[in-house]
């Protein structure tokens, strides 16, 4: 696989933003230089069928055992969608809560009942999605050990959670496998070692 490839394709469908001076809030509520908006490839028909390609055929040792791809809402859902036709698999997509009118279901499209699902999301940081994805497969009857996604920040921290929790991640790329590429100067990749190193500290000292 050439992840070199893969970066760059991520990088020109422009989903990495940095910014120093005015730094970006992150969902933990943390400043951080730099965002990752993995959204922006499917608008990218180039860098989106690069990434699809190269996600089809990381999962491409596991076909045999999974027997739907799901997709997170939302992100997750158009890279499941773009996965599920390259496979030939049953899609469907997850809610991080039930349905509120209707139905009430919080999975839609294919039964996962018995089933053994791939989990895709656009990225992983801390897992807290992850998790509540898990549980609504469980609680439908689902089997579920994988997870695929486009970009990895997880921490050892994090990845080891995940792996006591029984699931597997598989990650197109790392983020350090996408900065390796994105030609940064010295003072912006110093101020994203610096974040990475100490995200609390950083973010008090720019706030």
């Amino acid at each position: 696989m050439n992840k070199a490839a893969f970066a760059r394709a991520l990088l020109s469908s422009g989903a990495l933003k940095i910014n120093i001076n005015q730094p970006f809030r992150l969902t933990s509520g943390l400043l951080s230089p730099f965002y990752v908006d993995c959204r922006l490839v499917i608008g990218d028909a180039a860098a989106r069928s690069i990434l699809a390609d190269g996600m089809a055929e990381m999962i491409a040792p596991l076909l045999g055992s999974i027997d739907v791809i799901a997709g997170g809402v939302t992100a997750g859902v158009p890279i499941a969608t773009l996965l599920a036709d390259r496979t030939q698999k049953p899609l469907c997509y997850i809610r991080p809560e039930p349905k509120a009118h209707g139905a009430g279901r919080q999975i839609e499209g294919a039964d996962v009942a018995g089933k053994k699902v791939l989990l895709v999301e656009d990225l992983i940081t801390k897992g807290s999605s992850i998790a509540k994805f898990q549980t609504a497969l469980t609680d439908a009857g689902a089997g579920f050990t994988d997870v695929a996604v486009i970009l990895s920040r997880a921490t050892p921290d994090v990845l080891s959670e995940l792996k006591s929790q029984g699931l597997a991640l598989h990650a197109l790329l790392t983020l350090d496998e996408l900065l390796a590429v994105a030609g940064l100067d010295n003072e912006t990749r110093t101020a994203i070692e610096a974040f990475q190193n100490n995200p609390a500290g950083w973010s008090v000292r720019r706030g």
